[in-house]
């Protein structure tokens, strides 16, 4: 896929010469972290600027990129921004939600490859009785959730989050075959921040999960103490990834 995808953006362009390429990931791959996200943008982002640099032509828009880069890999269109990005069809673009940087923790409690991939997941959860109304389902929360983040409402965002991953791992564990992604760990950890830190404190990161194994965690800017707190606890059984310096 990777080479294929540098062949699609020469092919693009009407460019032939050839190119080395070094390419490498820090961080687990094939466990649910979106790691083609970052490999296929780099890819995309490298392969443009150097092909319309040396056909002497200027470089594309980071839309027009992220339209190049999704044709490898969807989830590498958001990559391409700064901040927030929202995906309509072929392309993601820089969403503004006013609430500026959020720490980022990642709760590594499945490092393994996952044994149903994303692309056959998509095709699966059709099975599921529940794929009834989903599309509308993730619509309305989308909406809904804009707007409370730019409005400042950090618990309420919180909620829609809960649902929304919640909503879609309901489809894997009710596929016809049915699979799922969600380990000991992940029910361990969900526990821990639900019911520990919001039921406790009444505040709390935004939780979301991908399909995988591993939980996100997303604390606004002051909330760095409860990251740093909850990376060291969390941190005694799982490795944490994070942005948090």
């Amino acid at each position: 896929r990777f080479w294929k995808h540098l062949q699609m953006l020469k092919s693009e362009f009407g460019f032939s010469a050839g190119f080395l390429v070094q390419s490498a990931n820090n961080f687990p791959s094939d466990c649910g972290l979106a790691s083609s996200a970052s490999s296929f943008a780099a890819l995309t982002l490298a392969g443009v600027r150097a092909i319309r640099e040396m056909q002497g032509k200027m470089i594309l828009t980071p839309n027009e990129i992220s339209i190049l880069s999704r044709k490898g890999s969807g989830s590498s269109c958001r990559s391409l921004f700064e901040g927030f990005s929202l995906w309509r069809d072929e392309g993601a673009e820089r969403i503004d939600l006013g609430i500026g940087k959020l720490w980022h923790q990642v709760i590594l409690v499945d490092d393994s490859l996952k044994t149903v991939s994303s692309s056959e997941a998509h095709l699966r959860v059709a099975s599921s009785d529940l794929f009834n109304g989903r599309v509308e389902r993730a619509e309305r929360r989308l909406k809904n959730l804009i707007a409370l983040m730019r409005e400042k409402k950090w618990r309420q965002s919180f909620e829609i989050c809960w649902q929304e991953f919640w909503d879609m791992h309901a489809l894997f564990e009710t596929s016809n075959p049915a699979f799922g992604y969600m380990r000991s760990g992940s029910l361990d950890v969900l526990n821990f921040v639900r019911e520990q830190v919001w039921g406790k404190l009444g505040d709390g990161p935004l939780v979301t999960m991908d399909a995988g194994a591993n939980v996100h965690l997303l604390y606004r800017e002051d909330q760095a103490d409860l990251a740093r707190m909850m990376g060291r606890q969390l941190g005694e059984k799982w490795q944490v990834i994070s942005n948090l310096s």
